[in-house]
Parts: C-alpha cells; structure tokens; sequence
C-alpha cells in the first residue's frame, strides 16, 4: 500500500542567507503576504543569520547508581543577525524604551528611561530561499536582548547586530516556527491588476494585490498579445517597476521570482 504522506524532501546543503522582516505582535502571528512587506522589512542582512536552540537539564539518580534520568527545565531560543542596511526610524523595534518623533526634516530618538520600555512583543520572520531545496521560512515572537552598538567609522559600515530572544507564541509554549515549502509545491501565483488614469495625460497608474513578497520583483512589458512567463523563468524583455510610480500605455505586471 502506498504511503500518501511520503515525505517529499529533498537531501541537499542549504546555502545563503535571506531576509528579515518584522511587525508588532498582538496575540497571533499574522499571514506570509502579510509579514513579508516592504514597510515591515527591517533592513538587510549581512554576513547571515544565527538560529540557536540550548536546553537546560537536570539529572537525577540514585546512590547507587542504579537508575538515572535527564530531565529538561528550560529551554532558549535565539535568532541573531547583523543589518547593513537599515533605518533609525526602526529602532524602537530593537530598543524597547527607544522613542522615534518624526518632525520636519528628519526626526529625534530618544532611547532609555526604564519607565519608557513600551512591553511590546514583536513578530520577527526570516525568509530564505533556496531554488533547490525550497523556500525556508523561520517566525519567532520576542524581544531584542542583545542591546545596540553603533559604530561610526572611517573605513567600515555602521551595521546593526541585534540578539533576539524567543518568547512563546501560542497555548503549547512553541517558541519558533519553521516553515519549508518544498520546490515542486511553488507555484506561479495569481496578481490582480487594477488601473485608472495617471495624473497625466498618456500615463496610468496600476494597484497590483497581493503585494510584493520577499524574492520578488515586478516586472512589465507592453505587447499587442502577452505570453505569461512560467514560474522562474528569465523575462529579459521586461522592464523593472517599483510599483508605485505611473507607466505609459498598457502594461502586464507580474512578479518574478528575483533570488539574491
């Protein structure tokens, strides 16, 4: 009899990093199209990311020797990263008493105070993928405690090295998610394209739902008959499009699959 639930992961040696994205967490952790938005992305990574689990156990046993057990009393979770490219504004999603006012011209920062930590929890989703052996999604749910350090020199980026500690997610004290959607499972998905006049005349301004996910770009091109490409494909006749600025004459957006 065959085993309908056969495993179809495939052997192989994950390679690469991915990218992180974060919003607030208020009791459930939000859908993929959801998290994984260009508002919510913190910024990008460099020199990978760290996923750490440690137990701790306590060991029992007789004086004699006899009988022995190991039994575990606690157990950590921590994601740790560094950022390249980031933004001040993000901060105070690493900084539990970080302040951000926006103002003309920029904004002020405010960071300390022990009264000024904000509680929040924070839903932080790492994405990698991977074209051979799936796209590997990890959710965890807690705070920065790996404090900040910013350094400002002359021959080297100011990167940001957050700790992030893991805190139960859900009513079994699950304290990371990791999601792996197997190569053969990917599929070309479906965009739903809406357009009305530009702001000028010969120009149009395109909504395209859902949006932009994590290794993805858009990409159109005007035809008289439009052949849709296939999922992975290389579409060179398209042109690049940020998704927000108007376009001139009809377009065909899509998505395209842009790993890094």
């Amino acid at each position: 009899m065959a085993d309908n639930n056969k495993s179809t992961e495939k052997l192989g040696i994950p390679v690469g990093s991915g990218y992180i994205y974060e919003t607030g967490f208020t009791g459930d952790i939000p859908e993929d199209n959801v998290i994984e938005t260009e508002p919510n992305r913190l910024g990008y990574i460099e020199k990978g990311a760290t996923l750490a689990y440690k137990a701790t156990t306590k060991k029992f046993g007789d004086d004699m020797g006899k009988v022995k057990r190991t039994a575990l009393t606690d157990e950590e979770v921590t994601f740790k990263f560094g950022l390249i490219a980031w933004v001040y504004s993000k901060l105070n999603a690493l900084c539990s008493t970080c302040r951000v006012a926006e103002k003309d011209g920029g904004r002020t920062i405010k960071i300390g105070g022990i009264e000024n930590d904000d509680g929040k929890k924070h839903v932080f989703r790492f994405v990698h993928p991977d074209k051979q052996l799936g796209t590997v999604r990890i959710t965890i749910v807690g705070t920065n405690t790996g404090g900040l350090s910013l350094k400002y020199a002359p021959d080297d980026a100011t990167t940001v090295e957050p700790e992030i500690t893991a805190e139960p997610n859900d009513n079994e004290g699950t304290l990371c998610l990791i999601d792996v959607t197997d190569p053969t499972e990917e599929t070309l998905g479906i965009l739903t394209i809406a357009s009305e006049a530009g702001t000028e005349t010969g120009k149009t301004k395109i909504t395209v739902s859902p949006a932009l996910t994590a290794g993805n770009s858009y990409k159109y091109y005007t035809v008289a008959s439009a052949s849709l490409p296939s999922l992975n494909s290389t579409v060179n006749a398209y042109t690049a499009w940020d998704g927000s600025s108007e376009i001139t004459e009809k377009q065909l957006s899509r998505q395209r699959n842009e790993v890094i």
